[in-house]
């Protein structure tokens, strides 16, 4: 056997290996997170993850003043999108339709965007509904509650403790759909 073809065959059994010990992986994740109740922290997310609290997160209006969710005093749907998100972009004038059939408000948070985007985006989509801004800090919260990856749209349903009721990773095909999600 040629010298380079012994380098082919350790380099096909080395990422064969690689491939394997990646599926396991994936499927352990999938196991842990088939068994998690709504805010259960993972044991293989960010330490912060499990201490982040949603309610006292710092965010943003479009103004730039800082408001936090503890005064509540319903519960709350929670949209995270961002402008450079197409699903989250299509998903928008939907929500804003259904938003005035739900009980509870509806709060849009911009993560990782500057306000002049998340500005420029809304005069070309305008909503109804609150939109703040969120730091990369609010990955946490996604973390915490089983969306490891950051995938957006993530909306989540508050009850009037803060205590996770839903979550959805992806975005609402119709209106029907997103105020089953929002009913408490």
């Amino acid at each position: 056997m040629s010298r380079l073809a012994l380098w082919g065959f350790a380099a096909a059994f080395a990422l064969a290996g690689i491939a394997t010990a990646a599926t396991l992986r994936m499927m352990h994740m999938a196991h842990d997170m088939s068994e998690m109740k709504p805010g259960q922290a993972m044991n293989h997310v960010a330490a912060e993850a499990a201490d982040f609290n949603i309610r006292t997160a710092p965010l943003a209006n479009l103004d730039g003043k800082i408001r936090t969710l503890e005064s509540a005093e319903t519960g709350v749907v929670l949209n995270f999108w961002a402008t450079w998100c197409a699903p989250c972009r299509a998903e928008m004038p939907l929500l804003d339709s259904a938003a005035a059939d739900i009980p509870i408000p509806l709060v849009g948070i911009a993560v990782a965007d500057p306000p002049e985007s998340v500005r420029a985006f809304l005069a070309e989509v305008p909503v109804k509904y609150d939109i703040v801004l969120a730091k990369f800090d609010i990955f946490y919260f996604f973390q915490k509650n089983g969306n490891t990856v950051g995938a957006m749209p993530f909306t989540v349903l508050l009850d009037e403790n803060g205590d996770v009721l839903r979550t959805k990773t992806g975005e609402f095909h119709s209106a029907d759909e997103f105020r089953e999600f929002a009913r408490i």
